[in-house]
């Protein structure tokens, strides 16, 4: 591939791994928690902060070309323990994230499918994403550009449909019957909750295919990405507000189905299948394949079961880690279906991810004054002072997303402090572990995502 193309390519890769069918999910607590037209201010303004964040994400990445993101990044800014606990509280996100899409497809494919059982939809979904990955197949990366684009055109074609017909729109003009208190109020929860509509633009780090990516066109794919993904779902939210109540798409879970089914009537549950299946298996596929790769890294390092480091010789699939995720997602997709936690699992997640870029920007003013001489090839253009708020201000908004809805009370925070304190006893566990070395694997190649550049990083 060329230079564009590859381009293409990473934008694709960070555009795609947004655009799950659970972000739809998430759209429809950004009606819960803010007012009818505030709720667009939301993923604009979590866009914003999410470029400013791929900046320094940017600069990070060309410092350790090809390195598995955050392990990398955290560790050598803040030492073993605090990036592991940061690692461990990632991987809970994962495990959250993919439980949460596999359950929205089910859904979606039971809308259109009624009689179809969810529990054997959400099993087998899980089980051919988990055998492609076993197998160490992976989607050419035509198909990828392919998929993402008819993505991007498919939600916003159901964006725009409403103003293309002769039917009542903005049903809802006026007051709004569910006010959610002032707006300078319900932005910070607006904004953490958003942050979730972009996660995934930082995947794409792994995949250059060289040393110049990481000068350009990685660094500038990312704000590409997420420009993207702001323009896609600010047309989504205003297509929604004109096409239907808030009262409706509050209490639909995946608002795009009633959506399509209002504007292109019995084509609409195909073309929501269609748009629900190219997210969810992108996007999963994608991360269960980054993911195990991120587990293999700690396992190498003990700091995880040894079984997690097995790998497949032939293919270099990280098997073990591909098990270790499945069996969390797995736990998670069955949490899910018996108790509907979708929107407090959603919460949590995007309020991890919001720590998590928190501490991406600190690592990285932290890196500006231990490692000044360090190469960069890229260098974030933005102010110390820009970036130091936004270090502060993405916990901040992490912390108000777990209170953006009153009707789940405490469970938000008791799930995250859970989730927490579960890191912290698994970093004081393993941290004393020694590196296995000793382990005669064949490594994962590290243009995909593999350890060999964590491996020289830590030298």
């Amino acid at each position: 591939m060329g230079k564009r193309s590859n381009f293409i390519y990473y934008i694709s890769v960070g555009a795609g791994m947004a655009m799950a069918t659970s972000s739809c999910t998430m759209i429809s607590g950004l009606y819960r928690a803010g007012s009818l037209w505030s709720v667009p201010a939301g993923p604009v303004v979590a866009g914003v902060i999410c470029i400013l964040i791929a900046a320094s994400v940017g600069e990070l990445a060309s410092m350790f070309p090809s390195a598995p993101g955050i392990r990398t990044y955290l560790k050598v800014a803040f030492g073993d323990r605090f990036s592991l606990m940061l690692v461990y509280l990632y991987l809970s996100f994962l495990a959250l994230a993919g439980g949460m899409e596999s359950y929205m497809f089910a859904l979606v494919v039971k809308s259109v499918f009624p009689s179809v059982s969810p529990l054997l939809l959400v099993y087998l979904m899980l089980l051919g994403v988990l055998a492609i990955n076993w197998m160490g197949m992976e989607l050419p990366k035509s198909a990828q550009i392919v998929s993402t684009g008819l993505l991007i055109l498919g939600t916003i074609l159901l964006g725009i449909l409403p103003f293309l017909q002769s039917r009542p729109l903005f049903a809802e003009w006026g007051p709004d019957p569910f006010v959610a208190g002032p707006f300078f109020m319900q932005l910070p929860a607006l904004i953490g909750m958003a942050v979730f509509l972009f996660v995934g633009f930082e995947w794409v780090t792994p995949l250059g295919k060289g040393p110049d990516s990481y000068r350009r066109s990685i660094p500038f794919s990312m704000p590409v990405a997420i420009i993207i993904n702001i323009v896609m779902n600010i047309i989504f939210c205003v297509g929604l507000t004109a096409s239907m109540g808030k009262g409706e798409i509050m209490n639909s879970p995946l608002p795009q189905i009633p959506l399509a089914f209002k504007t292109l009537g019995s084509w609409g549950g195909p073309f929501a299948l269609a748009l629900s299946a190219l997210a969810s298996f992108s996007t999963f596929n994608a991360g269960i394949l980054g993911g195990s790769r991120m587990v293999y890294g700690l396992a190498r390092e003990g700091k995880l079961p040894a079984w997690c480091a097995s790998i497949h010789m032939r293919s270099a699939s990280p098997r073990g880690g591909i098990l270790f995720l499945g069996a969390a997602t797995f736990i998670a997709s069955t949490l899910m279906l018996l108790f509907r936690i979708e929107i407090l699992s959603a919460l949590v997640a995007s309020a991890m991810v919001c720590f998590t870029y928190g501490a991406i920007m600190a690592a990285n003013l932290r890196l500006r004054k231990t490692r000044p001489a360090a190469q960069r090839p890229f260098r974030s253009p933005l102010p110390l002072t820009v970036q130091l708020a936004t270090a502060i201000a993405a916990p901040l908004l992490g912390i108000a997303c777990l209170f953006s809805q009153p009707e789940l009370g405490a469970k938000p925070v008791l799930l995250a402090v859970g989730l927490v304190a579960a890191s912290f006893a698994a970093t004081r566990i393993f941290i004393k572990t020694p590196k296995r070395d000793s382990i005669p694997k064949k490594p994962v190649p590290a243009e995909n995502g593999g350890v060999a550049a964590l491996e020289s990083a830590q030298a």
